[in-house]
C-alpha cells in the first residue's frame, strides 16, 4: 500500500485525519486502506468505542467513521461521548460523524 505524498492540513498546519471505529478487522483494514489510498487524510483504526476515546488524547480527527454495532458502547453512544461538552467547550461538535450498520 502506497501513501500519498500530498496531505490535507487544517488551519493550524496539522495533517487532517480520520478515525475509523470498526470491530471487524477485515472490514476495518479495508476501510483504512481505501481511505489512505483514495484520500490525503491520515487514517487511524481502532476496534471499540472505549479505545477510540483513549486515542483522542493523542489525535484530533477531522472525520469519524463509526460502526453502529460495537462491543461495549455502540456507535451511537460513542457519538454522544464525542459531542459531549468538556470544560464548558463542545468537543468534536463540528467534525462529521458517519455511521455504517455492518
Amino acid at each position: 500500500m502506497e501513501t500519498s505524498q500530498y496531505q490535507v492540513y487544517n488551519e493550524g498546519g496539522v495533517v487532517k485525519s480520520i478515525l475509523i471505529v470498526e470491530d471487524d478487522p477485515v472490514l476495518g483494514n479495508l476501510l483504512l486502506e481505501t481511505f489512505q489510498e483514495e484520500t490525503t487524510y491520515q487514517g487511524y483504526l481502532t476496534s471499540s468505542g472505549e479505545r477510540a476515546l483513549m486515542m483522542l488524547s493523542t489525535i484530533t480527527p477531522a472525520l469519524f467513521l463509526l460502526d453502529y454495532h460495537l462491543p461495549g458502547m455502540n456507535g451511537l453512544e460513542l457519538a454522544d461521548h464525542l459531542r459531549r461538552r468538556e470544560g464548558g467547550k463542545p468537543r468534536f461538535r463540528e467534525e462529521p460523524l458517519r455511521f455504517f450498520p455492518f
